[in-house]
């Protein structure tokens, strides 16, 4: 099996942050999780149960909204990049962040 044939049988890649949940302590970033290089993506969820709206970014200089309710983005490939998440400064601490790519 070879070409097309082999990627369609090895199904989309799939990157989560795990079973544990993520939360900032401080105004500083805190990793949600990293997608190893070579690993294409065209979707990504963020859920953010914690209900507090903060910041994420794939490359820790542009920060995008992330609602209170997490977001759901299509068309991001985060190959070989670490997604991230902040509170607002000196806001309250965002927690109950999962995230998955695919």
């Amino acid at each position: 099996m070879g070409g097309l044939e082999a990627i369609a049988a090895a199904g989309p890649s799939r990157v989560s942050s795990g079973e544990a949940a993520k939360a900032t302590v401080a105004d500083a970033a805190v990793d949600v999780m990293s997608v190893p290089a070579g690993t294409q993506t065209t979707h990504l969820v963020i859920h953010n149960e914690g209900g507090i709206a903060g910041f994420w970014s794939d490359d820790g200089v542009v920060w995008n909204r992330l609602p209170a309710v997490g977001i759901i983005l299509d068309g991001i490939d985060l190959n070989g990049r670490k997604l991230q998440v902040k509170r607002v400064a000196n806001g309250s601490n965002l927690g109950g962040i999962y995230a998955s790519a695919w």
